[in-house]
């Protein structure tokens, strides 16, 4: 159903798809939408201010639509946040990826591991720990994962000067940390984020 409901978004606005003088952002655009990162399957009642449409699946499976513009402004905030970080390259850096499905890490181990990076690079079910090393300027990217205010404060302590989450859970008290309201429960948006990354992040 979103592969369909994507497809009828894009048909109906090519034509304000052409505003966009930037072809980067143009780009970013059509990519977020054929890679369906506006549509979110949503189980309960309670739902962003992001959301602008529901489309219902059944009684309690729903599929809802994202607010695009401000979808872009999140996604365009998380791209000058690495590109910020590529400007350290005197300094050893660490990007730290926490997410539970083993099936994803995998697949992000394989996708990189081919590639030179210009980070050290740790992908894990679990948030980090003590064993960082000190001297190392760290940045972690949590996905579909929900923080407490006491990982927020592990994250402070253990030195993590930048913070991005991708997850639909309506935490209050983020501390500061960058996040795309979404999730990924479609493979398609971990591909896309796989890539979005590499370009990124290699050499």
């Amino acid at each position: 159903m979103v592969k369909k409901l994507s497809k009828i978004y894009l048909k109906r606005n090519k034509k304000n798809m052409r505003g966009f003088n930037n072809k980067i952002q143009k780009s970013l655009l059509y990519n977020l939408i054929i890679f369906d990162f506006i549509f979110l399957t949503n189980y309960t009642k309670k739902t962003s201010n992001l959301v602008t449409k529901k489309y219902h699946v059944s009684k309690k499976l729903y599929v809802v639509r994202l607010a695009i513009l401000e979808l872009l402004k999140s996604v365009k905030r998380f791209l000058r946040s690495f590109q910020f970080l590529n400007k350290w390259k005197d300094k050893k850096t660490l990007f730290y990826i926490c997410i539970d499905n083993p099936q994803y890490i995998k697949f992000l181990n394989v996708l990189f591991e081919k590639y030179n990076l210009n980070t050290t690079l740790n992908i894990n079910t679990l948030l980090p720990g003590s064993s960082l090393k000190s001297n190392e300027l760290k940045s972690i990217l949590i996905l579909d994962k929900f923080l407490s205010n006491n990982n927020y404060k592990n994250l402070n302590f253990y030195q993590f000067f930048l913070v991005q989450e991708i997850n639909s859970f309506n935490s209050v008290n983020n501390s500061g940390s960058y996040k795309i309201y979404n999730n990924l429960n479609d493979f398609k948006k971990l591909l896309f984020l796989g890539i979005f990354l590499l370009q990124i992040l290699k050499k």
